[in-house]
């Protein structure tokens, strides 16, 4: 179909799993809405186009799209927060504990300081994913990035969701 409209006349079975993700084809008569980006199956149909560009069903989800990929949740805002303390914190450890050992044992300071250095960045690399980047892995696309797991954490590492 090129465009969102109303069949007026003729009837046929169109595929809207490319929208829908319905897998088997709906039969379509007069009067019936069809989706621009649905496949006609059979026979010609004759539609009156009512929504075409941003106004359409393709449109808006392109529209829901780009604005979940632009958006950065809260909880991304708050893990910055806690990543620049936490990188100022592994900073200082690692050059006090080079200090220290450089007093004892200069030939190991700074394998001891590179040493905390890759463990505090490990962890902070950890603490810093965000839960909505593996979501979208398993087929789960919202258009608030905030929604996907809200204020808690578990709520990402859950096989099911529920929406308003």
């Amino acid at each position: 179909m090129p465009a969102d409209g109303v069949i007026v006349g003729a009837a046929s079975a169109t595929d809207d799993s490319l929208l829908t993700g319905e897998s088997r084809s709906a039969w379509k008569a007069p009067g019936d809405p069809v989706i621009g980006g649905a496949i006609n199956k059979h026979s010609p149909l004759v539609i009156r186009v009512e929504a075409v560009g941003e106004q359409s069903v393709l449109g808006n989800i392109l529209r829901l799209i780009s604005r979940a990929q632009s958006e950065k949740p809260r909880i991304a805002y708050a893990a910055d927060r806690a990543a620049r303390i936490f990188v100022a914190f592994v900073l200082a450890l690692s050059g006090v504990a080079a200090a220290v050992w450089y007093t004892s044992d200069p030939s190991h300071a700074l394998w001891v300081a590179i040493a905390i250095l890759v463990v505090g960045s490990l962890r902070a690399l950890a603490r810093h994913t965000c839960c909505t980047h593996g979501r979208e892995r398993d087929g789960l696309q919202t258009s608030r990035p905030d929604y996907a797991c809200g204020r808690d954490r578990d709520a990402c590492e859950s096989d099911a969701h529920r929406f308003r």
